[in-house]
């Protein structure tokens, strides 16, 4: 539950850098696999999505990549600048 927080959170503060909004205020499970991290140890790789518009009309998928319980990256897909 803790990773899923620590997602959200990431979202949150990606859509609001990026200018756009962030729906439903949730994230939710994609995909779940293992990877091992820059030491060589194997963990949990988590990928979230999300939802954002720009306009409020148009929806589109967002994603938290989270290696434990450490951000990787978060992403947008392409959207409209409105």
């Amino acid at each position: 539950m803790r990773s899923k927080e620590v997602a959200v959170k990431a979202a949150e503060k990606h859509c609001q850098f990026m200018e756009v909004q962030f729906l439903d205020q949730t994230v939710f499970l994609k995909k779940l696999s293992f990877k091992r991290n820059s030491l060589g140890q194997l963990g949990f790789m988590r990928e979230y999505y999300f939802e954002f518009t720009v306009s409020g009309e148009d929806r589109y998928f967002g994603r938290v990549f989270m290696l434990g319980n450490r951000i990787e990256g978060v992403n947008l897909d392409p959207h409209r600048l409105h």
